[in-house]
């Protein structure tokens, strides 16, 4: 499963993580309109409770969800003591943040991708490659940001390339060539 990168955290584990934003009003009751950045979008109609706030600043207010429809990656939410297309529209911009605890328990095999930063990355045969930094949405699949040495590296985050999964340490079993064509890059 993977989320947005972008997640508030005041130790290890993320408190909050970014779920998608809002792009604009829809209709004139105070409902708005917003890009998910979710594999499952359907997980967001369970929560009352989300949290908006702009990306650059530490805050995030607590929102009551009213309600919630789905249309592929696209909701449309009506948040309490938001009544008007005004107020719709001074929520623009923001983004949409769901606390991580609340977040639906990963099937056999899966996890989500913001648990992989912060962890050394290394080959199968022990090999350092750096430390995960980040976590870059292509449009296709997400690309793993690992840092060594103030040098970048990019590696697809394909399960089969994600042998293990350990507390400290992500093992990738990585087909050959690519951190020498990652080298040459940079």
């Amino acid at each position: 499963l993977a989320l947005n990168k972008d997640v508030h955290s005041s130790g290890d584990e993320p408190e909050l993580i970014k779920i998608g934003q809002i792009t604009r009003p829809h209709g004139i009751r105070g409902e708005v309109r917003a890009m998910l950045d979710m594999d499952n979008p359907e997980i967001i109609v369970a929560y009352e409770e989300l949290f908006v706030g702009q990306d650059k600043e530490n805050t995030r207010q607590a929102t009551t969800v009213l309600s919630i429809r789905l249309h592929s990656h696209t909701a449309i939410i009506r948040f309490v003591d938001c009544e008007s297309r005004t107020e719709a529209e001074a929520l623009v911009g923001m983004s949409l943040w769901i606390q991580t605890k609340n977040l639906p328990a990963p099937g056999q095999g899966e996890f989500y991708l913001y648990t992989l930063e912060g962890k050394v990355a290394q080959t199968t045969e022990g090999q350092i490659v750096g430390r995960i930094v980040g976590i870059l949405e292509t449009g296709g699949q997400p690309v793993l940001v690992i840092q060594k040495n103030h040098q970048e590296l990019f590696i697809p985050a394909v399960g089969d390339f994600i042998a293990n999964i350990g507390a400290e340490v992500v093992e990738f079993n990585l087909p050959p060539g690519l951190l020498e064509i990652n080298a040459k890059e940079n």
